[in-house]
Order: C-alpha cells, then structure tokens, then sequence
C-alpha cells in the first residue's frame, strides 16, 4: 500500500468509517504519523468522541496530599519534558494536576507517590490531547494495560521461572525481590526508565497489538538479554538492583520494533491460559476465563504455571495452530492412569521417588527425552485433590531444581478434565474404566493417600493433645518433607503390596476363554485362569541399553505377511516403571517391541517368545487392563515348569486378548 493510500485510510479511520481491526492491521506494517498520533491512541483506546466528563467538576485542588500530587506532576515534566519551555512544562503540569485530582474525586482513591499516575499523564499532554482527552486516555489506559502489581509480581516469577528457571533460581538465591525492579516499569509502562520518544514508539505498539500482557514480555525480555551480566557480576545486593532496574534506560527508539519482536517470541511460546484465564484477575475485565473465576490464592496453590484443561484438550486436539504441543506427565499413582487419563499422557508416579529413586530418574529421563517428538512443553498432571498432588509438587519441584525448561501444571487435574469430558465433545479420556472411576478418577482418595495414618498432618487438622483444639495447618514444606521423613516405609509396602499381590486379585479374561481348542493343549491348564503363585522376578523388566537390542522399523514389520495383529501398550517393569511398547502377533511368536524414544518409528527388539511358550495369562479384578503373560513348559504328566512372565498395560484389553487367545489356539493346532 502507498504513504498516500494509507494517509487516507487513516483520515477514514479517524472520520469513522473504517473498520478499527482493519486499521490495527495496516499499523502493525506501518509507522504511525506522529501528527496523527493522538487521534489513533484515542481510537486504539476506545475514547474517541467520548464527552468530556471533567465539565462539571468545581476544579478545587483541595485533597489532603494535593501538594504531593502537584510535586510529583511538576518532577515527571521537568524529567520528560526536558527540552521543552518552561512556561509550557508547567501548563502541562497544572493540567495533570487537575485531571489526578478530579481522578482521586471521582473514583473515590488515593495518590500515592509511587502510583505512577503522573508519569502515565506526560505523554498525552506532550502530543496536545485536551484535558478531557488526556483524563479519557488515562482512565482507559488504567483499567486496561495496568496490572495489579501484587498479582504482576506474583505472576512475572512464575513467566521468569518458565522460560529461565535458572536465571530465575539465581536472583530467589540472591534474594532480588521481583517487585524492586518490576514495579517501575509495569506501574507506567517504561515511561519512568526511558525517554519520551522511547515511550511514544513503545505505546504506538503497546495500543495496535492492543496486548495487555505486552508488559510482562517486554520484562522477561531485559531480564533475559542481560543473564549474562547478572549472574557473572560481582555486585553487592543493592548494586543489582539498581543496574537491574536502569536496564531500559538503555533502548533508544531504533531498538523498540527489535525489542517488541523479541517479546513476541516469547509470547508465542507461553501458554495461552495466560491471556483467557488471568486477564480477569489483573485487569478486571469483563471476559470469564475458560476454567472459571481465579482468585489471588492460586499463587499459594501453585508452583509453577498453571495451565487450564481447555488448553491441554485443544492442544491434544490440535484445534488450532497457536496451541503449544505438550508433553503431559500424569503424575498419578498407575492405578489411578489406568483408569483414565488424557489421551497422550505419560504416567510417571512420583511414589517411585521414595520407593526407587534411581529408577525414578531413569523413568524420568526417558519422559523427557519425548519432548521432541511430543512437544518441550512440560505439563505436570495430578489428580486436582490438593491432598494427593502434595507427591505431584515432589516432581515439578524436581524438574525446577535440574532448570528445565517450559514446566507447567495442569490447573484442576484429573478433576477438571472429567467434568470437561461431562460437558464438552471432543475431551478425550484414554483407558476410561467406568467402575473403577469412582474410586481412582473423581471421588475418591487415591489408595496412596489411603495408606496414612490417622494423624497424619499433610492434609488434615490433629489436635494438640492438651487441650483437643485444632492444631495450626503445617506448611506445604513440611507436610512434604513430612511425606518424605515418615511414610516412605507407607507408601514403599503399598507398592509392594500391589505388585506382590496382583495376581491373587487375577480373573478370567472371559467366560469364553475355555473353547475346545484348550483340551488340544496338551493338558495344560487354562491359558486365561485364575493364578495364586508369586511374581517370577527378572523378566518383566526392561532393564538393559538400547544399543544392546536389535533396532528395528516398526512400519516395515507391520507389514510382515505372518503378522496377525500388532498392539500398542506399556510394559510394567518389576519396579512399576513404564515403557512404551507394541506387542507383535504372528502366527508363531509373539514379539515384544519396545520403542527408541529418540527415533520416531524404531523400536528395538526386548523379547520374542513361541505362542505355545504362554502357559497363562491373567488380568486383575480392579484393573482388567493390567495383563500378565507367563511363559514355560509343561511335562507329559501336566506339571507346568514357570520360565519368565512380562506384564501389560493394555488399552481395551477384552477385546485385545480375544485376538491373543485365538492367535495362541491356532498355534497350539499347527504344532499338534
């Protein structure tokens, strides 16, 4: 488009026949025309041709803290407006005094010297907007781009720790409080730091973008530019500080479009919950968040972002081209996954932090290595009952502590998810079990927590023993370190126990497992039986480097003649960690394919055992899912001699083991 066409587009604009988003659009390609500056912002601000409300007003400058007031007008002038004359410096700042003054009037507040109000004021008056115009501009601008600061401190941490974790544990270490340096430029958007003409351009962007979180980017943007220079130097505490603060006294004009671009960046690569769902709670508008009103405690509840069900059901829906591609880790008990989660999760259960940490690290090491293939964006997802995700926190307080980067939780947790799948198409719940839901999905404690004792403290109130009142409610800290201190030996026997006694819950797999092809067997026992023997250690781990196994194309080997049927799953190893894999049906062997994490497609080879080798196959009451295979031999006179057993998370397993049973009695005619 032409300087002249888009002169005249704007001169319709201002006329009010132009479409303003039409408008937005052509300014984010080209430069504002400074003579037509002040008209745009009062368009961009929605105070075009508003009434001047000042008209009726007695103009008394009678408040208890006027001369505070007139001093701080008169201080910002003489520091912006520098090169201007003084008669008309002190206009200005009669001006802004009338305009802060009639503000404290009519919305009943106080000015405080560290409001930033007046520093708000300059630029309007110093692009010749009348008083009524500067009061609209001002009044809108604070109701829409001014955050709460106790909200925006609260909130910049938890953007800083997502983006830099390490920088961010740095200056928590150094004890740099966000709000000594963060206050100053969000309370009047850099006018206090930088230079007039820096503003003008910044707010020319600050308006067309029509962003109020540009604020928070444009911040995480300095911090981030000078790690460097804030981690390296040798400053006292106090000298941080202030080099931290004076950091935007450094952008010339020429440097904005760069500085906004940057800020940009990062924009597109935070969660969008940011914008839906905490807009309400920092800039009081209208708008309700996707998963309901927040309230200031959700910094207490949290420690790192949280990030809504609607945006993780997007992303795994892929509904739009802005959602971020996110590595969900349920941080359940496996119990509890396998009776639903979100399609796509990867269960890692933090009780494997106290039961086999170097197990947990392992399993933990092989989530994050998924990042590639399913997004480096880290969603922690726990049950959304605060008592049980106390073992949640355990692991984003591990992720935060080794600085990776991108970790959020999901906000509301399995909760949340449930309801939205009640009420919304398109939630989709991997694994549902509608019977077992009621104990491990919603409404019930998780067995886990279960395994407390009566006066445990993370989570409930005991008495003092004295005098029977209540005893004050323990720290998040303690209560953890409490987990940790007193109920590891809890929650290793609950495991135990659960791995030890799986297969006395066991079942058939179905009444009709019992076809007349069993008595082709060889007398041997029902393949799907019930099954009061222990575990047989050893070959149901996935122990072992990948380098030692056969790597093979998982595509190529699907389309193998002999294959019958190819399952996805996730072998449980004896430790209860979780590994991806297919199990691979031919006519004759069954193979155990475990996939290469860092090589979509590949798989490598774990073991391959004769159809006729399965003497049993079991699954538990609580969890049909959970399917375990053993393999052996059996006699002549029917004793069965036991050889390895590999156990299963199989999804839909009812009708999955039909096409094993049938695969097994096939095999068991054409060796007869």
């Amino acid at each position: 488009m032409s300087e002249d066409r888009w002169r005249e587009e704007l001169d319709d604009l201002l006329s009010g026949s132009l479409d303003v988003d039409r408008v937005r659009g052509h300014c984010k390609k080209h430069e504002l025309p400074g003579e037509k500056r002040g008209d745009l912002w009062k368009v961009f601000l929605g105070v075009s041709g508003k009434p001047d409300s000042l008209s009726g007003w007695d103009e008394k400058l009678n408040l208890a803290n006027q001369s505070d007031i007139q001093s701080a007008c008169w201080s910002e002038c003489e520091r912006l407006l520098v090169e201007w004359q003084e008669s008309e410096r002190q206009r200005i700042a009669t001006e802004m005094e009338h305009v802060i003054t009639y503000y404290c009037k009519a919305r009943a507040v106080s000015f405080t010297s560290d409001c930033g109000w007046a520093e708000l004021l300059v630029p309007f008056f110093s692009l010749g907007l009348s008083r009524h115009d500067a009061y609209n501009c001002f009044y809108a601008l604070l109701s829409r781009y001014i955050p709460q600061q106790q909200s925006t401190i609260q909130l910049f941490r938890w953007l800083l720790l997502y983006h830099e974790p390490e920088l961010c544990s740095f200056l928590d270490t150094k004890k740099l409080k966000v709000e000594k340096y963060l206050s100053k430029w969000t309370r009047g958007l850099f006018v206090s730091t930088c230079e007039l003409n820096v503003v003008l351009t910044m707010w020319d962007i600050y308006f067309v973008e029509s962003n109020p979180f540009l604020v928070f980017f444009l911040s995480l943007v300095i911090l981030i530019n000078a790690k460097e220079t804030i981690m390296e130097g040798e400053n006292s505490h106090d000298e941080l500080i202030e080099t931290i603060s004076s950091f935007p006294c450094q952008l010339g004009a020429d440097d904005v479009d760069d500085f906004c671009s940057l800020a940009d960046y990062y924009i597109t690569r935070t969660p969008q919950s940011l914008k839906l769902d905490f807009k309400f709670l920092l800039f009081g508008s209208t708008p309700q968040p996707t998963a309901g009103p927040l309230s200031d405690d959700i910094f207490t509840r949290f420690l790192c972002f949280p990030v809504s069900i609607s945006e993780l059901i997007s992303s795994v829906n892929q509904q739009t081209d802005q959602v971020l591609r996110y590595l969900v880790v349920d941080c359940r008990p496996v119990e509890q996954y396998t009776c639903g989660h979100l399609v796509g999760a990867k269960n890692l259960d933090p009780a494997l932090m106290l039961q086999s940490p170097a197990e947990f690290s392992s399993f933990l090491d092989n989530i994050l290595a998924l990042r590639e293939i399913c997004g480096e964006h880290i969603c922690c997802f726990g049950s959304g009952r605060s008592k049980e995700d106390q073992y949640l926190n355990m692991v984003v307080a591990r992720l935060l502590q080794h600085n990776i980067k991108y970790v959020s939780v999901a906000r509301g947790g399995y909760s949340a998810l449930y309801t939205a799948s009640l009420e919304h198409v398109g939630v989709v719940i991997e694994g549902l079990d509608p019977k077992a839901h009621a104990q491990y999905g919603v409404s019930a404690a998780s067995s886990m927590t279960a395994t407390t004792s009566e006066d445990d403290m993370s989570g409930r109130e005991a008495t003092d023993g004295a005098g029977g009142t209540p005893a004050k409610k323990e720290s998040l800290v303690f209560r953890l370190s409490s987990v940790l201190r007193d109920k590891s030996s809890a929650v290793k026997a609950k495991i135990n126990k659960w791995m030890t006694e799986a297969e006395r819950e066991e079942r058939h797999v179905s009444s009709s497992d019992k076809a007349s092809k069993s008595s082709l067997y060889r007398g041997v026992k029902p393949v799907f039986s019930i099954d009061d023997e222990d575990d047989l250690d050893g070959s149901g781990s996935s122990s072992g480097d990948e380098e030692k196994h056969e790597a093979i194309n998982l595509e190529t080997w699907k389309k193998r003649t002999d294959v019958i049927q190819t399952i996805p799953c996730n072998e449980i190893s004896i430790t209860g960690s979780m590994h991806p894999t297919h199990l691979l049906l031919t006519r004759t062997h069954m193979f155990v394919l475990h996939d290469i994490s860092n090589r979509k497609g590949w798989a490598t080879i774990r073991d391959r055992q004769l159809l006729t080798m399965i003497v049993k196959i079991t699954s538990k009451k609580k969890y049909p899912d959970l399917i375990t295979f053993k393999f052996g031999s059996v006699s002549n006179d029917g004793v069965t001699s036991l050889t390895g057993r590999r156990r299963f998370l199989i999804p839909k397993a009812q009708r999955v083991m039909k096409v094993v049973r049938d695969a097994i009695m096939n095999a068991v005619d054409e060796d007869i």
